[in-house]
């Protein structure tokens, strides 16, 4: 039931960036809409922007790591952009100018958690440093690149974009991760 609950509150959130702007959405607005209590968003989230963070997870990365072990890191990648896709006027209204650097620093961090509890979690002892440094540069690499490709109206194809970042992959990293066919980058 809390999981319901939270996500009901996210999927709220998502349903009112298609009216409005993150800045506009107020909790008040928010909890009105959901017929929750205010108290009831604080049990969930700290602030507007652990709102934000959550629904970052939510959208992109919850299912990324057991993609990244079950398929591959293109069909991950692929999720991941299909996912921006589906909620476009949500990432363009975080990377206005108003927004941009809050969205960047949510969005990069959780990228870099998220690709290095799938290195820890699945390969705890054999990740070094260097691994862990090319994930983080991996995980900023990618995120520009989409960030420009939001802010440039996500004209470029999916496909080409994911075979890109699989091309781009630093050689320290390829091991860690497959392709369609089971195999290692």
């Amino acid at each position: 039931m809390a999981n319901a609950t939270k996500q009901q509150i996210i999927d709220t959130f998502l349903d009112l960036t298609l009216k409005q702007s993150v800045d506009k959405i107020s909790i008040s607005k928010l909890m009105q809409i959901t017929q929750l209590q205010r108290e009831t968003f604080y049990y969930y989230f700290d602030d507007k922007y652990s709102l934000v963070e959550e629904t970052l997870r939510s959208l992109l990365f919850n299912s990324y790591v057991k993609m990244l072990k079950s398929e591959s890191l293109d069909e991950a990648n692929q999720a991941v952009m299909n996912g921006i896709i589906n909620h476009k006027n949500f990432y363009q209204d975080l990377l206005s100018g108003q927004n941009e650097y809050m969205f960047k620093k949510i969005y990069c961090q959780v990228s870099v958690d998220v690709i290095t509890d799938y290195l820890k979690q699945h390969y705890a002892n054999d990740i070094s440093d260097s691994v862990l440094f090319a994930a983080r540069f991996y995980a900023y690499a990618v995120n520009t690149i989409i960030y420009d490709w939001i802010e440039t109206g996500m004209q470029e194809p999916v496909d080409k974009l994911v075979a890109h970042f699989r091309t781009s992959i630093p050689e320290i990293l390829a091991p860690y991760f497959y392709t369609k066919e089971g195999q290692t980058i």
